[in-house]
């Protein structure tokens, strides 16, 4: 009998967590309930001076904040939500390459976006595995207030060590923007960059 309502309460647990979850097509604006595929297309070509890099994002995923009423997580296959507490939640992913010198450059070519009136969530900070801690509106705080997108750019780069004699470029991709002010999302449905060599 125990193992019954044991199974039963884990159902229910379940149901109730994937209602929550919806997938957001982006090239339909309609949402269906559950988990879809969400996994960007990335296309690498070379070109005379360097390198096209093209993303194609199709689909979203949406969660309902359980600590902020109101708020939606969002998620994405391939990439990672901030981390850094007061910011949004954006999510991004960093591309790295081999450059034959310090002078590459990496220049915007072309984009595409959606936009939705959403109140984003906060951004989680890590928690240490060794320990049983949870995500609390302690540690979890409200988003600091701000004018403009966050990120401001969509795709950043740093420049990282060499690696075996040889120099790397970090590109940041942030398929995902938000405007705190007007509580608004926008989220790319194409992202295209060249990373040019001098």
């Amino acid at each position: 009998m125990n193992k019954f309502i044991y199974t039963l309460l884990c159902l229910l647990l379940c149901a109730g967590a994937s209602r929550a979850q919806r997938t957001l097509c982006l090239q339909t604006k309609v949402e269906t309930k559950g988990v879809g595929k969400t996994i960007p297309a990335r296309d690498i070509e070379n070109t005379p001076n360097g390198v096209r890099v093209t993303y194609h994002f199709n689909n979203i995923v949406l969660l309902d904040d359980p600590l902020y009423a109101g708020a939606t997580i969002v998620k994405m296959d391939g990439f990672w939500p901030n981390c850094s507490v007061g910011e949004p939640a954006v999510l991004s992913r960093w591309d790295t390459f081999v450059v034959p010198n310090a002078d590459a450059k990496v220049v915007i070519s072309d984009s595409s976006f959606v936009e939705f009136p959403m109140e984003l969530s906060p951004a989680r900070p890590l928690l240490c595995n060794s320990e049983n801690d949870s995500y609390t509106k302690e540690n979890v705080i409200p988003i600091e207030s701000y004018r403009g997108s966050f990120p401001s750019s969509f795709i950043s780069a740093t420049r990282n060590d060499s690696y075996r004699g040889q120099q790397l470029l970090d590109v940041c991709v942030t398929p995902v923007q938000y405007d705190f002010a007007n509580k608004k999302v926008r989220i790319f449905t194409m992202i295209q960059y060249n990373l040019q060599y001098n």
